[in-house]
This record gives structure tokens, sequence and C-alpha cells, in this order.
């Protein structure tokens, strides 16, 4: 996934944190504003409805389906074009919310 946030998202690792969570190696990689702790396991066999979720405007959520179709990624628009969902080359999947359209408040 490191190279998934660096390629697709701009992501950089900031170290390598050495074990993590049940003794997995692990990273920092800074995205934004946001520092991610990546751990290092299996990667989903297949997808099953988890994902993970971020809230953005329109136009960043736009860019972002430009910037997956340019580096070969599938992706999807749904719940009335509010919410983008792909999937990483490690079978994780990101949902791209615009506005917090589907965010319970």
């Amino acid at each position: 996934m490191d190279q998934f946030l660096a390629k697709f998202a701009g992501g950089r690792v900031e170290r390598v944190v050495g074990q993590g969570l049940g003794g997995h190696a692990a990273l920092l990689v800074q995205l934004g504003g946001t520092c991610f702790v990546l751990t290092q396991g299996e990667p989903p066999t297949k997808r099953n409805g988890d994902h993970i979720a971020f809230v953005m405007s329109k136009a960043e959520q736009l860019a972002c389906a430009d910037k997956l179709k340019a580096h070969g990624l599938e992706c999807q628009f749904a719940r009335g074009d509010s919410a983008l969902y792909f999937t990483d080359y490690d079978n994780h999947t990101f949902e791209l919310d615009a506005e917090g359209g589907g965010v319970a408040g």
C-alpha cells in the first residue's frame, strides 16, 4: 500500500518504524496533513465490503477519479455520484466521499 500511496496520492514514507502491531514491520507514511502507520500483513483475498473512507470536496474527488484512471485503476461512482470507490493493488477498497454525503451525523 505504501507504493500505492506514493504513486497515486503523492504520499511519502517518513521512516521505517520497525515492529508494529503483532510484530509486523511498520512504516509511517505522510499523506497531506495525516500520518498513516502501515503494518505488513496479508492483504484481503477478496472484496468483502470493508473499506476505508475519506471525505473531500467534489473537485478533489473528480481529480482523484482522473488520476485513478490515468494509473489504470478502476473506479466506480455510487450514491448519486457522491461516493467514489476504488481498490488498490493489494485489494484494499477505498471510498472518497464528496462533502460528507454518506457520513452519518
